[in-house]
This record gives C-alpha cells, structure tokens and sequence, in this order.
C-alpha cells in the first residue's frame, strides 16, 4: 500500500513546473511556514511540511504547505542541486535522488531507514523544468502506513 502511494506521489509530481511563488502562505524570520497556502515547488526547503498531491494529478505546481506542528503528510528533509548542463533523464535523476535522500535519511531522522516507521520519496526535475534552469530534488518523508505526520520528524528516531 505505502508503495503505492509512493508510485502515486512520483507520478504526479514527476511532471513539476517551475511556480512562482505563494498564496495564502507565509514565512515567519527563521524561514518556516507561519500557515497553510499553496507555495510554488520551487520555493520549497528543508523543514517544510505539506499535503500530498492527489494521485490522480497530472502536474503539480504547487503544494500545500502547513506548519509542521499541523497533521501533514509529508516533509522535505534534505535539497541538492544536480549539476549538468544536458538533462540526464528521469530514471538517472531517480536512481540518484534514490541513493542520496538514502544518505540523508538517517542523519535526519536519527535511525536507519530499514528500522523507522518513515519512508521518502523524491520531488525531481523534468525535463521542461530543467529547460528553465530547475536542478533542484527535494527528498521528502511520510509514515509508511500513511497516518498524517505531526511535528518534524528530524531526530524523531522514527
């Protein structure tokens, strides 16, 4: 089921354009989400919280955003830059975000993977989004059975 889901969720958000901001959505001076709105993937960072995207979307934009201390579905834990100039391709970038949102995992929640109640999934670039200069992945967790997540996750040892 939880694999699913993750199908589901790279699926509708392998076809990311590049937004342009947020609505209804605010940072307080630290940088987290002050409330809910919809903020432009592009603008997401590490330690934001948010709700999945329907499995049925054909392109994701945006997402909506929440203060981590609200039930959410998932969080963003790590953001790297892919460097190149030529597209390499939605496999190699999967392949990729697979072993280093991998790495990141543990140092972020604080055990390993194969023991946490945790799983991540990767928010990737296409290639028209890369077209406009996107290098962007963000590597993201959710509960593996799928029970809104409350508060970061970061040192959980979840």
């Amino acid at each position: 089921m939880a694999r699913d889901r993750i199908i589901g969720i790279v699926a509708a958000i392998a076809i990311i354009g590049v937004g342009c901001g947020a609505t209804g959505s605010a940072r307080g001076p630290d940088g987290e989400i002050l409330g809910a709105g919809e903020v432009a993937v592009d603008q997401l960072r590490a330690g934001d919280c948010f709700e999945d995207p329907s499995a049925s979307t054909a392109s994701v934009s945006q997402l909506l955003v929440m203060s981590c201390d609200d039930p959410h579905d998932s969080e963003i834990y790590f953001v790297y830059d892919v460097s190149g100039d030529v597209y390499p391709g939605a496999l190699a970038l999967d392949d990729e975000s697979d072993r280093r949102c991998a790495v990141e995992f543990e140092s972020f929640v604080g055990s390993p993977r194969a023991e946490s109640d945790l799983e991540f999934f990767a928010l990737i670039p296409t290639r028209e989004s890369w077209e406009a200069d996107d290098r962007t992945v963000l590597c993201a967790l959710f509960a593996r059975d799928l029970q809104p997540l409350t508060g970061s996750m970061a040192g959980s040892g979840r």
